[in-house]
């Protein structure tokens, strides 16, 4: 006051709270004032024999210590923490098992593009075609591979310079990879088509992979390649400014945008839009043109999607991360939720989503669409049929990891785990299943869904590095911002009325009777 100095100096809240005691002792020596208030209160409230007054001082007396229990920093308890060595033990192995599909087919011969599936009961194993969904989640499960130790690193940077490089020499449209690759020849397969969700999965994931190889610090190359990749893949392209949304790809031989939108912020598109924001290629208000529609559950409400698939709302999540409250997060906790208790009633595992079914093509190729929860869906038709598929399962791992184990061996139980993990999934639809059985298994592995197990399994066990990675990205921590909206207090609600629950209904083949006629019952004979 008399110097006029250092008046311009203070301490920042984040400062403080770092220099700030939280023992309980440093809450009784800052409240010293109130415990001897306390005790004086105490003594003439028992001298006085005064009850109010011995009340109103061990009240003084014991709040430093109510302060201290209430302001204690709850002890976060991760998800791999609740599970026990067996536990474990058990989930790494199937991820072993799920690498060993990429380490198998990840090779020269292929191009080092991963084949799109492996059939078991097909003449050709494997298909020769790849997608640049698939192309980006093997990146992804190299380093994960890393990360749980399945290979050193040395073999991590050898397969992922040699993808990158195969990625940089393959024919592209405005920097964006074809739907579809010949693995064998590189060659895009027609008809040719840029899918946006594809081509969005892509460039997240490599985000992810440029994080991991400045961790590394070697082979600076890759990283330019990268960067030249992410900068040269042009999203506006994609993007109807009319509308505000992206289309859901461009069809090159007709030159224009397809007629259909991803229009819901609860949709497996998500990251192409997050990306896109980022690398300024549309522009922010995009993200709020994105339809927020509600529906609820109970008490529980959150986000509706086209499927009410667990691809619509948590495959994003694999590298994006969920913040705690925010209108995303609540939304994927009420998937889960719905998932679950739906699956519950139906007396069947979960982990509906997506997936390939029990009816083949004239090639003997499992078909492919998506199933969903219909409380959850805006498509008609998603309680006609049943398909648990593994892979829904597993991205619900880091959210409840004891219950995914529980579901995990349930489907092992059903004859669902072999060669490499665990197979695509289960079909319980009854007009597809033979007679006197309740399901079939679709016995085939696809790389698209082997991979999200695998990365699901490393952010299990590594506390989500792969969200970190993918924030550590200048220009993604920028937009992170949109990530955090919270749950709208005034909101449209739709599919107020749910669907009747009732359980699937199996044709019973033995009440059946066979009458057996040995000889002609001659009196049935006209002359």
């Amino acid at each position: 006051m008399i110097t006029k100095k250092h008046l311009l100096e203070w301490t920042t809240s984040e400062e403080a709270e770092k220099q700030a005691k939280s023992s309980l002792v440093s809450y009784y020596n800052q409240m010293a004032v109130n415990i001897l208030a306390g005790f004086i209160s105490i003594g003439l409230g028992l001298f006085k024999l005064n009850l109010f007054g011995v009340l109103v001082g061990v009240l003084w007396v014991s709040t430093p210590f109510v302060m201290w229990y209430i302001s204690r920093e709850i002890e976060q308890i991760t998800a791999v923490e609740q599970l026990d060595e067996d536990e474990r033990q058990y989930v790494l192995e199937i991820g072993k098992k799920t690498w060993d599909f990429f380490k198998t087919y990840l090779t020269e011969e292929n191009n080092y593009l991963i084949p799109d599936n492996y059939q078991e009961d097909r003449k050709e194993k494997i298909v020769l075609r790849t997608s640049s969904t698939n192309i980006g989640l093997s990146l992804l499960a190299v380093i994960s591979a890393h990360d749980l130790q399945y290979i050193d690193l040395e073999k991590a940077i050898e397969l992922l310079e040699k993808i990158i490089n195969t990625i940089e020499s393959l024919v592209k449209w405005n920097g964006h990879l074809y739907n579809w690759y010949n693995i064998r020849t590189k060659e895009p397969l027609n008809p040719r088509y840029v899918s946006t969700v594809d081509s969005g999965n892509l460039v997240g994931y490599l985000y992810v992979t440029k994080a991991f190889l400045e961790e590394t610090q070697k082979n600076k190359d890759i990283i330019n390649k990268i960067d030249n990749m992410i900068e040269n893949t042009d999203f506006s392209v994609l993007y109807n400014p009319e509308q505000q949304i992206f289309s859901i790809g461009f069809n090159i031989e007709e030159n224009k945008l397809t007629d259909s939108y991803y229009d819901l912020l609860a949709s497996e598109a998500r990251q192409a839009s997050l990306v896109a924001i980022a690398k300024k290629d549309v522009p922010r208000r995009h993200w709020n043109i994105l339809s927020r529609t509600l529906t609820t559950l109970g008490k529980y409400k959150g986000l509706i999607s086209w499927s009410g698939t667990a691809f619509e709302y948590l495959m994003p999540n694999i590298n994006i991360p969920k913040y705690e409250g925010s209108l995303l997060d609540e939304s994927c906790k009420f998937l889960i939720k719905t998932q679950m208790e739906y699956s519950k009633n139906l007396k069947l595992p979960w982990g509906i989503s997506e997936a390939a079914f029990n009816v083949k093509d004239l090639q003997s190729n499992y078909q492919y669409k998506a199933f969903g929860v219909p409380w959850l869906g805006l498509k008609r038709g998603l309680a006609d049929e049943m398909v648990v598929s593994s892979y829904g399962g597993f991205l619900a791992i880091t959210d409840v990891p004891k219950a995914e184990i529980q579901n995990l061996k349930w489907l092992e139980k059903e004859g669902m785990y072999d060669k490499f993990g665990f197979y695509e999934a289960i079909d319980y639809t009854p007009e597809r299943v033979e007679k006197c059985k309740n399901s079939a298994i679709v016995k085939t592995y696809m790389a698209h869904h082997q991979g999200l197990i695998l990365l699901s399994i490393n952010n299990l066990f590594n506390n989500n590095i792969l969200q970190k990675r993918f924030m550590k990205n200048p220009n993604i921590e920028a937009v992170s911002i949109l990530l955090q909206e919270t749950m709208p207090e005034k909101a449209i609600i739709t599919k107020e009325k749910k669907e009747k629950i009732e359980e699937l209904k199996y044709k019973d083949y033995e009440n059946y009777v066979q009458t057996t006629y040995k000889k002609i019952d001659e009196r049935l004979i006209t002359r």
